[in-house]
């Protein structure tokens, strides 16, 4: 008896923990090893940290904003700023219908969005750069798509410059150096852009009102980032920013959520869902009838009668029999190894045609305790995999495969 009530009892404390821990607000947080993200936490080069720490020091009062927007459409302050940034080689939060309306409206109420960052490349940013009145055509993408292998690869970065639009004598004879650049697409009819800053091919910073509010958009975030942030005039065009009406804003949020630094409310969120309501109420019906299973029993308790089962070993030495009188080695290697493959190109972001020397570079870079990838392909891809692999090379080969799945997984 005594037995049965520690059990319930530590069950039941059990669950009251995993509830505590479960309603406790949690951030999530992005991969820290994600150089490229344009985030205020992020150091590297493509980050924004420098920024936000240099607006820190000048007494700016700028916060990081780390709630889903639904809350920021619920904010009382007006007049503040909103940095929203994006990096085409880092991974990001998709922004939805509901949470662009959310983002609008808040513009609409008087606040200010500056837009920084290559949007144009995917589905949501283009839904939102359409919304704003811009027209990402396909020739636009067509003409300013390029290749970024330099830049993953760790090379220096294409630089351009951009002078200021005529008519802004606040910041006649500056100038602003950045990463490639490319021009705002065309404006839809109807749509009011005032250009801000040129570039040789077209306007590179501009400006428009949205409700009693304005948004400012760029297609790059490297204006800020870490690397060019103190180069010529960028910290004073950021600081001209920051005034939109000609008075600085009461407040700066730079947007980590969609960067994945978000702190939510899990329960919150979840209980919204019809189908997590059944669950949970599953859940409970189950933990009822497990505490009434728990009281005391009447009559003898019969044991379990288990059935004799071959064991692990036996079954794996007679699959390997199989096996070897098949002669089907080589052919199970080969599908390792394209099973292997394809892993690594989700695994890196790679397209399905890249090189197994760009997949070895890359690999190399990231965990360079894995056996070399190229050296392994070879033996798949030349001429002496079509003969098969010599008996104490595949299973050496199979080895190194499953290495190396069991790490990027």
């Amino acid at each position: 008896m005594k037995r049965k009530t520690y059990s319930r009892g530590l069950l039941a404390a059990l669950l009251i923990a995993l509830l505590v821990v479960y309603l406790l607000p949690s951030p999530r947080q992005q991969d820290a090893s994600d150089g490229w993200q344009a985030s205020s936490f992020n150091p590297a080069p493509g980050g924004t940290k420098a920024v936000y720490l240099a607006l820190k020091e000048l007494d700016w009062p700028v916060e990081r904003w780390r709630l889903p927007w639904r809350q920021l459409a619920e904010e009382d302050r007006t007049g503040g700023l909103l940095v929203l940034t994006r990096q085409p080689l880092a991974s990001h939060r998709d922004i939805s219908p509901q949470e662009q309306t959310l983002l609008l409206e808040w513009v609409g109420r008087g606040n200010h969005l500056l837009l920084l960052g290559e949007f144009w490349e995917d589905d949501d940013g283009r839904r939102l750069l359409g919304e704003l009145g811009l027209d990402v055509t396909d020739a636009y993408q067509e003409t300013f798509e390029y290749d970024r292998s330099a830049e993953i690869l760790g090379f220096k970065r294409d630089e351009q410059e951009l002078r200021p639009a005529a008519g802004l004598p606040a910041v006649a004879g500056r100038k602003l150096v950045s990463a490639r650049c490319p021009p705002l697409p065309a404006t839809r009819p109807g749509t009011e852009l005032t250009p801000l800053w040129k570039l040789p091919n077209g306007t590179g910073i501009a400006r428009r009102s949205w409700g009693d509010g304005t948004v400012t958009l760029s297609m790059t975030s490297s204006l800020i980032d870490n690397e060019y942030v103190a180069r010529a005039d960028n910290l004073e065009f950021l600081l001209w920013l920051l005034q939109p009406q000609g008075r600085p804003v009461p407040f700066v949020l730079f947007d980590e959520t969609r960067h994945g630094f978000i702190v939510h409310y899990p329960v919150g969120q979840l209980l919204e869902v019809p189908a997590v309501r059944m669950i949970g109420a599953l859940i409970v019906l189950g933990l009822i009838l497990f505490l009434v299973s728990q009281r005391p029993r009447w009559g003898q308790i019969i044991p379990l009668q288990r059935q004799a089962t071959r064991s692990t070993r036996e079954f794996v030495a007679s699959m390997a029999k199989l096996y070897r009188r098949a002669d089907l080695r080589n052919a199970t290697v080969k599908f390792l190894f394209d099973q292997t493959h394809q892993m690594l190109l989700r695994y890196l972001e790679l397209p399905r045609h890249a090189s197994h020397a760009l997949i070895a570079q890359r690999l190399a870079a990231l965990h360079p305790e894995l056996p070399k990838w190229k050296k392994l392909a070879v033996r798949f891809d030349g001429d002496k995999f079509t003969h098969g692999l010599p008996p104490n090379s595949w299973l050496k080969a199979s080895q190194q495969l499953i290495q190396i799945q069991h790490t990027i997984s």
